[in-house]
C-alpha cells in the first residue's frame, strides 16, 4: 500500500512537471464554454448544493461564440480497507487517472469531449468495458449540442444527464450512477455515470419539457464483488471476488420525461420514466443469472426558498412490469418512494441540510405468500435520515465535511467525513473515509461493514 501510493505521488508530480513545461495557449482559449441549455435554479443539478436565490429559466439561454477550450487534470488516488475481509483485496483503490476535456461552441452548436485516461493498478485486465467505465479509457463525454429552432435544444452523444431534488438520495433520476465510485472513496462527480442518450428540450412561456432517449440500456455501475463484498440474499453469505456478479443485460432503450417549470421562486417538475431496474432486480429461474426486469416510474418534485433555507420534497412510484402483482419472489416488488428535504447556510462559511426518505413495497402480502418457507421476508418498509455539514475555511481553501446516512428501520448505516485543500490554483489534496455499520449483514449499509476504507488523493489542474 505504502509502496504504490509514494509510486503514485512520484509519478504525478513527474508528470504534472512535464505537462506544466508546456507552453501557455493563445489569447482566447481560456474563454469560458456556453451554456448548452436553460441552467435550473441553483443547486438542482449539483450534489452539494448551496443555498442562492432563485431565477427564472423558462427562457433558453443565448449561445456564445468561443474557441476552443482545453482543460487537463491529473489525479493519483489510493485506498485501503481499515479491516481484514476475506473476501477482498486489502487495497481498495491504486490508481493514475488523467482527464482530459475539449469544449467549444458557434452559433450553430456546441461541442464536449471529455475523456479520462486511467493507470488502474488494482484491475485484472485493461480491457475497456463502457458500460461498466473498466479500462484504460473511460469517455465520459462526448456529445453535441445544437438549437434548430428558437424553442428546441437537442444533445446528441455520450453525457451525464441528472435531474430531481435529492442530495445521495434518487427517486426521479433514474440515469445511471456510479456507487462503485461513491463507495471507495473518488470524488462525489463521478457518483453520476455517463449515458449515450439523445435529449431534446422545448421552452415554452407555459412549461418546459425534456426527453431523454438512451437507445441502449446504461445500468448503474453497481458493486459486483471484485472491490466491494456483498451480502448475497440467494446462498444467504457473504460474496465477493468468489462470486463475481455478472448479470445479462437486455437490448432494449429506455426513455425519460421531465415537465417543469418557475412559481415565483420555486420550481415544480413532473417525471415519467420507461425502462429497467437500474440494478439487477431479478434472476433466471433456471440458471439463476442476475437480470435486469422492466420497470416504469411517475414522480413529481417541488423545490422553493423557505426558512432562510430550500426546501424539497419528492415523491415516486416504482411499478415492476415484469411481476405486475407482485407474486414473483425472483423479481423486485414494485415500489413507493418519497423524500423531503432541507438546506440552509448556518453560519459564515458553514452550511447545513437534512433529508428523510421513506420507500414502501407495494404487494406486500402477494411477496410473502410466494416467499419459500424458509426464506426470511423483507421489511415492507424502509426508512433513512441523512445529514450534510460542510465547513470551509482558511479563505475557502480548506473544507471540511461529513455525510451521514442512517436507517432506524434497518439499524445500518454509512458515514462520510472528508477533508480537501486547495494548495493553490493548480495543486488540491483530499482524503476521507467511507465508514459502514449495522446490527445485521444482510442490510442496505450493513453487508459493506468489512469494506469500510480510507483513502487520499492528489490533484494537478492545468487550464
Amino acid at each position: 500500500m505504502r509502496f504504490r501510493l509514494t509510486f503514485l505521488l512520484i509519478a504525478l508530480s513527474q508528470c504534472a512537471g512535464l505537462l506544466g513545461q508546456a507552453p501557455s495557449l493563445p489569447p482566447g482559449l481560456d474563454d469560458a464554454p456556453p451554456k448548452e441549455e436553460p441552467s435550473l435554479p441553483p443547486g438542482l443539478a449539483e450534489l452539494d448544493t448551496q443555498v442562492e436565490p432563485q431565477v427564472d429559466t423558462n427562457e433558453p439561454a443565448q449561445r456564445r461564440t468561443s474557441k476552443l477550450r482545453i482543460r487537463t487534470t491529473l489525479e493519483a488516488r489510493s485506498g485501503t480497507l481499515l479491516q481484514s475481509n476475506p473476501y477482498s483485496d486489502d487495497e481498495a483503490l491504486s490508481e493514475l487517472r488523467l482527464q482530459t476535456q475539449f469544449s467549444g461552441s458557434s452559433k450553430a452548436a456546441s461541442y464536449r469531449v471529455t475523456l479520462d485516461w486511467i493507470a488502474d493498478f488494482l484491475a485484472d485486465t485493461s480491457a475497456i468495458d463502457l458500460r461498466n467505465g473498466q479500462g484504460w479509457i473511460d469517455p465520459r463525454e462526448a456529445w453535441l449540442s445544437a438549437q434548430p429552432l428558437d424553442f428546441i435544444d437537442l444533445k446528441i452523444g455520450r453525457q451525464i444527464a441528472t435531474w430531481g431534488t435529492g442530495d445521495l438520495l434518487f427517486i426521479s433520476d433514474l440515469f445511471p450512477k456510479d456507487w462503485q465510485a461513491l463507495l471507495l472513496g473518488r470524488e462525489e462527480d463521478y457518483l453520476k455515470a455517463p449515458s449515450d442518450a439523445i435529449k431534446t428540450s422545448l421552452f415554452s412561456k407555459a412549461v418546459n419539457l425534456d426527453l431523454v432517449y438512451t437507445p441502449e440500456f446504461d445500468p448503474d455501475r453497481f458493486v459486483t464483488g471484485e472491490r466491494i463484498s456483498y451480502f448475497d440474499t440467494q446462498s444467504d453469505t457473504f460474496a465477493g471476488r468468489n462470486r463475481i456478479v455478472r448479470p445479462d443485460h437486455p437490448s432494449g432503450g429506455e426513455l425519460s420525461a421531465r415537465a417543469h417549470r418557475l412559481f415565483g421562486a420555486a420550481e415544480a417538475a413532473v417525471y415519467l420514466h420507461k425502462g429497467y431496474w437500474k440494478q439487477p432486480a431479478g434472476s433466471d429461474p433456471v440458471s439463476s443469472q442476475a437480470n435486469f426486469p422492466r420497470m416504469e416510474a411517475v414522480s413529481a418534485s417541488w423545490r422553493q426558498p423557505f426558512a432562510g433555507g430550500i426546501a424539497n420534497i419528492e415523491a415516486g412510484h416504482y411499478r415492476s412490469l415484469d411481476d405486475t402483482d407482485g407474486s414473483n419472489p425472483r423479481i423486485r416488488n414494485s415500489e413507493s418512494r418519497f423524500l423531503l428535504g432541507f438546506e440552509r447556510e448556518l453560519a459564515t462559511d458553514l452550511t447545513g441540510s437534512m433529508q428523510f426518505y421513506f420507500e414502501r413495497i407495494a404487494d406486500y402480502s402477494n411477496l410473502r405468500a410466494a416467499l419459500p418457507a424458509s426464506a426470511t421476508p423483507p421489511k415492507r418498509t424502509r426508512q433513512v435520515l441523512t445529514t450534510r455539514i460542510t465547513k470551509r475555511m482558511l479563505m475557502q481553501n480548506l473544507q471540511l465535511s461529513i455525510f451521514a446516512f442512517y436507517s432506524p428501520t434497518d439499524r445500518d448505516g454509512y458515514l462520510r467525513p472528508h477533508v480537501s485543500y486547495s494548495i493553490n490554483d493548480q495543486w488540491k489534496a483530499s482524503a476521507g473515509v467511507n465508514l459502514f455499520f449495522g446490527d445485521r449483514p444482510d442490510t442496505f449499509f450493513g453487508q459493506f461493514e468489512d469494506s469500510s476504507n480510507a483513502y487520499l488523493s492528489l490533484i494537478r489542474s492545468f487550464d
